[in-house]
């Protein structure tokens, strides 16, 4: 029996879908991860670094905030924010935090784009005390996405 070229073993190779791929991830130790990863060519890792940002993002709110739009809520009290403002077995929630604490940026705007992300045709209404400062939220959040 002869042996199969590189291209031929490449086409016989059921393509794995980006959740696929991160379950063979999960089960790596990291001492294998880390091996397998230093094999990798710059654009690979480039390419599993942007699928496992927008997985994680889809999951963890404080990481969307932080490593992905840039900002630097970093105090213990936001991940206790994040982690309230993400928990879908609240229906309901009310956030009695001062004036310029981030209120509207995690729980609005970046949320927002949190479930955007885990479903674009999620519809979503944005409420604020003037339609003008609801457009502006709105403006941010479609700017994320250009």
């Amino acid at each position: 029996m002869t042996e199969l070229t590189i291209e031929e073993k490449i086409e016989k190779t059921k393509p794995i879908t980006p959740e696929e791929l991160l379950r063979e991830i999960e089960k790596l130790s990291p001492e294998e991860f880390y091996r397998r990863v230093d094999a990798l060519t710059p654009r690979q890792r480039f390419d599993l670094y942007k699928l496992t940002a927008r997985e994680r993002s889809k999951k963890d709110l404080l990481f969307l905030v932080n490593g992905i739009l840039g900002y630097q809520f970093n105090d213990e009290c936001y991940k206790d924010l994040c982690n309230f403002i993400q928990d879908d077995s609240v229906a309901h929630k009310l956030i009695l935090w001062p004036r310029e604490t981030g209120k509207t940026t995690i729980g609005t705007i970046d949320r927002s784009i949190q479930l955007l992300l885990r479903d674009p045709n999620e519809r979503i209404l944005i409420l604020s005390d003037t339609e003008d400062i609801a457009r502006r939220m709105l403006s941010v959040i479609k700017n994320q996405f250009t």
